[in-house]
Formats: structure tokens, C-alpha cells, sequence
């Protein structure tokens, strides 16, 4: 994330932000299709209690048009989500004091459904896996989750135009970097309640809420809210409230041999290749180590949504403190001392891509730097999360950044003048990191653009582009 400029920020027009009736807290109307539910709603607060209750607002009131306690109570709100994502699945063991080497523990979210496997005439329950493809047949034991996209988009090795510089990403052991797109069971209701996984379903549904930014109805995933008064408390003070649409897009590596369990949030996957015939598919059951994590959650006040991005600390250096690196330095997708000659910095793999042929030939690996530094007030931020969380595998995790517009409410604007303009998760947006408008990275301007099937809007989610038929 670039520097905040603060005085643009503040001439963006904050008002909208904060003033009028999309900026009160008290009860709203909550979708149908929302789940009720106890909120965390600390803001800006010693994170010492991890609370594995989701924030379902961002408590903006009280910061007084002040830019810098925006962007704090935003990033905080990120932050929330990031741990209670990440808090055990059982939902009775604290974060980090799982069974597994640094406290590790399956998470939250990996009860969530794959977003792709739904978009079919007869979707899995909630709860329920798809049918495997015959190469994982034999392996499939019932919670084992299967992973084959190699790029951020699903169809990253089958589209002959990309509209970005784009491509997979290798790792240092010459593997390619897997991708999941998983949704919570609000965003599910919506979806398969709506009848939105099937083109028909789509062409027939007729939106009735016009959101702020909107001047017609326009499809509306459910949106948090908070409905009644913060209670403080210990540990964490909390509000009753409802659960909005959560989408996650997390990239994973292959753990390798010097690759630390006890830093890496870790789980076993199917590893499922297509090959160049259904008889040549492969699946491989593999221990997969997070390397990067987007949240898009859809907050009733914010209708472009508010997104977070997580990367591992390990993944790559700055590209302005490359030289100052040491022999001894070691990256999950950079190599200190390889020359720019034989290792192009943030250019994609050579053509062909074939996942189905690993390690990449010719000993290719990808050299990463991050394009936009990591300012001072996120290296504070991060380092007040992570400090109550010394000693577990998510200590090794650090937000790059949180996106929202600053003009939620703005019609003429979709978007909403996001802030910061530009937001690259370097596992993800690879390719595309940057300050290049229409070029380089922004999640709402990008996700702005999706429609379904019939090429209506589908409220800033691609997902509905991949209904069945």
C-alpha cells in the first residue's frame, strides 16, 4: 500500500462516509438471506483478547472525520476478520493453541463452501462436498478439499486473452502456486436460495433493492450490520448484529522440505491436474501451506464491499530494500543474488503453462518484489496483531492493506472513489502491482466490472459468470 495522503483523502469527501443515515449503527434492515449473529465490536482496540467473533460493521462514527483513525479503524476491522477466519474450526480451541506445530488448527473458513462447485444445476449442501473427478476418487476420505486452479482465475490456462499481464506463480522449489475461492453460508443462501448458480436462474431473477450507490434495483448480496448497542465487555466488546456475504480467495503452496511447518498455516488438499486427456489427469494428496489470503466482506454500509488482503511475511522482499538483502535471506517466491537476466523481476513464467509438468522446466522460478512499500503505519499495525500471537503459525502473517470507498453513497460513482486507489497482494495480483490506472491493481474498480450470465451487475463477485448452463 502506498503512503496515505491524508489531505486528498480528506477532500474525497468524507462526509458521505460518515454523516446521514447510512452511517448510524442502530438497527437496519437486514437481508433475508443474513444470519444473525453476535458481532466483535471493538474498534481500534488492544488486540490482546483475539476474539473469534466477526466484526459485521466498521465503527467509523467516532473518529471525526480524522483520516488517519478511518484508515486505523478499517484496517482494525480487517484485522478482526482476519482472526476470527483464522480461529480453530472446532470453535472451542483459542487461535493458536491448536494441536498442530505452532498451535496450528484447521480454520474457520475451511467449513465454507467452494464457490466454484456450487455454480451447477445441483450444488452441494452446505456442508457438503462435490463429487471428486476420477483421479481423486481413490483418495477422497470426506474432508480432504480438492484444489486445481493454478491462478487467480479459474480460468487462467484456458482463456486465450487475459485482460492483465497475468499468469501463474512458481515457487522457489519450481511448483505452482494453488488457488481456492471459498464463500461463507450467508453469501451461499443468497446464491443457491436466489437460484443464481444456473444461467435460467439468473436470467430470471429480478432484483428488488436499489443499493446507495445505485439509482435502479440492482442485485444485492447481504450486507453486516450491527442492529442494537455495543456492550463492553471482557474480553472483547461485542453488539448483536447480522453476518454479511464473506468471499475469500486464498493462495496456498506446496510445503517443500525447508519449508517451517510451525510458520505456516498448513492443511492437507488433493492436488488435482488436468492432463492433456481425462486418462492422463493426476491428483496428488499434498500438505499445502497459505501463503496469501483476500477477504471481501459485504458490509451494509459499504455496497462495494470491504477488502482485506494477507500475505505470508516470507513470500517476497520490498523491491526498494533488494539491496540491502543478505546470502542468508530466504523468500517463499524470491531468490537474493539471482541476476535480473536470469531471474525476471515480476515478469510472468514463459509460455507453455502446464501444471501437469512440475517442477517448471528449465529450473524457472518466479522473482517477486512488492512494487508498493509497506508504509511505517502498517508495519505498527501489523506488529500490535502479531505480538499477542507470538509463537503460532499466524504470527507470520501481515496485512498488506484494506481498500473502501470513501464516497459509499455516490451514484454517479459506482465505485465510490476507493482508498487507497491501488492494493496488490503479491501472490494474487502478481503481475499487476503498481500506481498504472486501468493496469495495476484496485479490488473495487476491478470487481466493479462483474456481471453474471445475462451480463447484469453481480455486485462486485465473478462468481456468477461460472453458472451452468
Amino acid at each position: 500500500m502506498r503512503m496515505l495522503n491524508l489531505p486528498a483523502l480528506a477532500l474525497t469527501g468524507l462526509g458521505l462516509l460518515l454523516s446521514g443515515p447510512a452511517a448510524s449503527l442502530a438497527a437496519g434492515t437486514p437481508d433475508p438471506y443474513s444470519q444473525p449473529a453476535t458481532c466483535n465490536a471493538n474498534t481500534r482496540a488492544d488486540p490482546a483478547a483475539l476474539s473469534p467473533l466477526m466484526p459485521c460493521d466498521v465503527p467509523t462514527s467516532g473518529d471525526k472525520n480524522d483520516p488517519t483513525l478511518i484508515q486505523q479503524s478499517f484496517d482494525t476491522f480487517s484485522w478482526q476478520s482476519f482472526v476470527a477466519l483464522a480461529s480453530p474450526l472446532d470453535g472451542r480451541t483459542a487461535i493458536g493453541q491448536g494441536a498442530g506445530p505452532g498451535g496450528d488448527a484447521p480454520a474457520a473458513w475451511q467449513g465454507w463452501a467452494d464457490a466454484l462447485t456450487i455454480m451447477t444445476p445441483d450444488p452441494p449442501a452446505w456442508g457438503q462436498v462435490a463429487p471428486p473427478p476420477a483421479a481423486c476418487a481413490a483418495l477422497v476420505d470426506g474432508t480432504t478439499p480438492m484444489m486445481s486452479m493454478v491462478g487467480k482465475t479459474p480460468d487462467l490456462l484456458e482463456a486465450a486473452d487475459q485482460p492483465f499481464d497475468t499468469g501463474p506463480l512458481i515457487d522457489q522449489n519450481g511448483l505452482y502456486v494453488r488457488y481456492q475461492i471459498l464463500i461463507n453460508k450467508p453469501m451461499y443462501d443468497f446464491i443457491i436460495g436466489n437460484k443464481l448458480n444456473t444461467r435460467a436462474g439468473q436470467a430470471a431473477y429480478k432484483p428488488t433493492q436499489t443499493p446507495p450507490n445505485a439509482t435502479r434495483p440492482m442485485m444485492t448480496f447481504p450486507g453486516g450490520l450491527v442492529t442494537g448497542s455495543v456492550t463492553p465487555g471482557q474480553p472483547v466488546a461485542t453488539a448483536p448484529g447480522y453476518d454479511g456475504a464473506v468471499m475469500l480467495k486464498l493462495a496456498w503452496k506446496v510445503m517443500g522440505r525447508t519449508d517451517d511447518p510451525a510458520t505456516f498455516h498448513t492443511m492437507d488438499a488433493l492436488v488435482y491436474t488436468k492432463g492433456a486427456t481425462p486418462d492422463k489427469d493426476t491428483c496428488q494428496k499434498q500438505k499445502m501451506g497459505l501463503v496469501g489470503l483476500h477477504i471481501g466482506n459485504k458490509v451494509q454500509r459499504f455496497p462495494q464491499w470491504v477488502w482485506s488482503t494477507f500475505e505470508h511475511v516470507r513470500n517476497v522482499p520490498q523491491a526498494d530494500d533488494v539491496a540491502r538483502l543478505k546470502s542468508t535471506d530466504t523468500f517463499n517466491f524470491y531468490r537474493v543474488g539471482c541476476s535480473p537476466a536470469d531471474c525476471p523481476v515480476n515478469k510472468p513464467p514463459p509460455h507453455p503453462w502446464n501444471p501437469a509438468v512440475q517442477p517448471f522446466p528449465n529450473g524457472y522460478k518466479s522473482q517477486v518484489t512488492r512494487v508498493i512499500a509497506l508504509v511505517e503505519a502498517y508495519k505498527q499495525m501489523n506488529a500490535k496483531w502479531q505480538a499477542p500471537l507470538k509463537g503460532s503459525v499466524w504470527a507470520h502473517y501481515m496485512l498488506i492493506g484494506t481498500q473502501w470507498p470513501t464516497q459509499q453513497n455516490n451514484k454517479a460513482n459506482p465505485t465510490g472513489f476507493p482508498f487507497p486507489q491501488f492494493l496488490a497482494n503479491t501472490t494474487m495480483e502478481t503481475y499487476i502491482q503498481g500506481t498504472v490506472p486501468q493496469s495495476s491493481s484496485s479490488c473495487i474498480f476491478c470487481h466493479n466490472n462483474a456481471v453474471d450470465t445475462a451480463g447484469t451487475p453481480s455486485d462486485f463477485t465473478y462468481i456468477l459468470e461460472r453458472a451452468a448452463p
